[in-house]
């Protein structure tokens, strides 16, 4: 997963786009939930986008798996920021935080209910009295939908990024409420014909909605809740 995400981080931020939606988004749900919050860890924070724009905010902090993407983070956030290398699955901070956010749906590139569950655990024990913890995933209908289109080609940067997405047995289209998705990325060749060096499969895992809860209700949090009605769906 990190060399995957290490030769991502260069292409990440075109690929992706504004954060500042998302931003916003997570900011509404503090100021609802939590509103005197101050400290932040960004889980599986990437290339910081969303941290840095939270940085004026509350005081920051990110974690992530890949040296490339927090390479890039770096440059976004302020001097002395704390960005920590660590899977989400396996670190121990010395710092506890009032929220702890996980966004762009990044707790679905663990492959398994247990491992999510030990995320949710690890979350919990780094969380201050009564802190909140933030994430989104992809909901069945999301890997419905990414599963049944054939390509998607995204020109930036003077290059061109090949989406191709399948589901774990190949299917385009699923009616489970569990499975994998796998999504292919090759640079196309740049507009000057010299290809691209990049060629990955990062994987996704869909895990209903119900299960969820109740494995965050396990790590802690008995009020687990959605923020959407379509999550599980």
């Amino acid at each position: 997963m990190m060399a995957i995400y290490d030769l991502l981080a260069p292409y990440y931020d075109a690929a992706t786009g504004d954060s500042a939606t998302e931003a916003a988004f997570i900011h509404d749900i503090i100021e609802r939930r939590h509103s005197q919050a101050s400290t932040l860890l960004d889980l599986a924070c990437g290339t910081g986008s969303i941290t840095a724009l939270l940085a004026g905010l509350y005081e920051v902090s990110g974690l992530d798996i890949s040296p490339g993407m927090l390479a890039i983070a770096r440059e976004k956030v302020r001097s002395g920021t704390e960005l920590y290398l660590a899977d989400m699955t396996n670190f121990s901070l010395a710092a506890r935080f009032d929220v702890i956010v996980c966004a762009y749906k990044g707790i679905n590139h663990l492959l398994s209910l247990a491992a999510w569950k030990i995320a949710f655990d690890r979350a919990c024990e780094h969380l201050s009295r009564g802190g909140l913890f933030i994430f989104d995933i992809a909901t069945l209908s999301h890997l419905q939908g990414m599963a049944s289109i054939p390509q998607v080609v995204e020109e930036f940067a003077g290059n061109y990024l090949l989406i191709r997405v399948r589901t774990a047995d190949g299917i385009r289209r699923t009616r489970t409420v569990s499975g994998s998705c796998a999504a292919s990325l090759h640079d196309l060749p740049q507009k000057g014909g010299e290809p691209g060096p990049a060629s990955t499969q990062p994987q996704d895992r869909l895990i209903d909605g119900l299960a969820v809860t109740r494995a965050a209700g396990g790590a802690g949090w008995p009020d687990a809740s959605s923020a959407d009605d379509a999550v599980g769906r």
